[in-house]
């Protein structure tokens, strides 16, 4: 009836997940990178988690910075999310001009948000915990704004999320799968 998953691939049990781009900035140098394995954590005060390996230079921006965006794009975004998520910023000088997405100031944080997103939580680094090869970094959400296709909850005939399922494999609510 079941079948045995590798231990390494068991948290692909949990998937699709809710893709978002992480942007931060230190100093000058901003980052943006492809993120789903993020969850809310606390209602009041509202804190979020996202999970980024120290390999990752966002992780290194958000470690000096103490700030972090979750940018929630649409469908129509999904090309620049995946490339934000499979190249590197140590590649490129300007990793948002690469991926073709505008950063604007954040409203409350001293990062950039995306201006193509539907949605925005701005953060502030509340706690880090190491997490195997990732660490958890645990925000508290200062800001939080969104387009019209979200009153209280997305409306998914006006917004269509971006769903990873593992790698470069994504889904929609309509079972569309784009493999980029």
């Amino acid at each position: 009836m079941f079948k045995e998953i590798e231990i390494t691939n068991a948290f692909r049990i949990l998937h699709p997940r809710f893709t978002v781009l992480v942007t931060s900035e230190f100093k000058g140098k901003r980052g943006v990178m492809a993120a789903s394995w993020v969850t809310p954590v606390s209602r009041d005060p509202a804190i979020v988690a996202v999970s980024i390996s120290p390999k990752r230079e966002t992780f290194k921006l958000i470690v000096n910075s103490g700030y972090f965006a979750l940018n929630v794009l649409d469908l129509d975004f999904i090309e620049n999310v995946n490339k934000a998520g499979t190249i590197s910023a140590r590649e490129v000088k300007d990793k948002f001009l690469e991926v073709n997405l505008t950063p604007i100031p954040g409203k409350f944080i001293k990062a950039p948000v995306i201006k193509e997103a539907k949605a925005v939580l701005e953060c502030e680094v509340w706690k880090t915990v190491e997490a195997g090869d990732h660490v958890l970094f645990i925000g508290k959400v200062v800001s939080a704004y969104a387009d019209e296709s979200f009153d209280k909850e997305w409306c998914i005939d006006k917004f269509k999320p971006i769903l990873h399922i593992g790698g470069t494999r994504y889904t929609t609510c309509k079972k569309e799968i784009y493999k980029i």
